[in-house]
């Protein structure tokens, strides 16, 4: 009940890497996992695992960031907010920035050369297999072929 809004209240705003992510999470699940009296060696899985499977359904951070990165994303642009419409102005600034001519969340490869909110998203979206459609994204047409 208090761990879960502490650690994710900001994590949407981030973009911080996996393994830094762990890092941080095994520091917290040190400290606070005997406090629930179990072994300091209980099994990891079964504490990230959900309840519904026999674990304690602590999500993982870097889950939860990009989840909640999703969910905002998606109610800004949805609802035409003035951060929606920022969302829109940055995602088609980037979407210039890499020429690519595929929409960004639709872009099956991996993207290294460029470091944003959006790219660290689209890596997570592309981890799961997924696809996210937004309607009226610009993308840069050929000049020539």
């Amino acid at each position: 009940m208090i761990y879960t809004p502490a650690m994710c209240y900001s994590l949407p705003a981030a973009s911080i890497t996996e393994p830094v992510l762990d890092k941080i999470q095994l520091k917290a699940l040190e400290s606070f996992v005997p406090a629930l009296g179990y072994k300091k060696s209980f099994p990891r899985a079964v504490v990230l695992g959900p309840t519904e499977y026999g674990g304690m359904g602590v999500p993982h951070l870097f889950t939860e960031m990009n989840t909640s990165k999703l969910e905002y994303l998606i109610m800004h642009i949805r609802h035409n907010s003035d951060l929606g419409k920022l969302f829109r102005i940055n995602l088609n600034w980037v979407q210039v920035h890499l020429g690519i001519s595929t929409p960004l969340f639709e872009y099956p490869h991996a993207i290294t050369y460029l470091d944003s909110w959006f790219i660290s998203l689209h890596e997570f979206v592309r981890q799961i297999d997924s696809k996210l459609v937004i309607k009226d994204t610009y993308v840069p047409k050929f000049e020539r072929e």
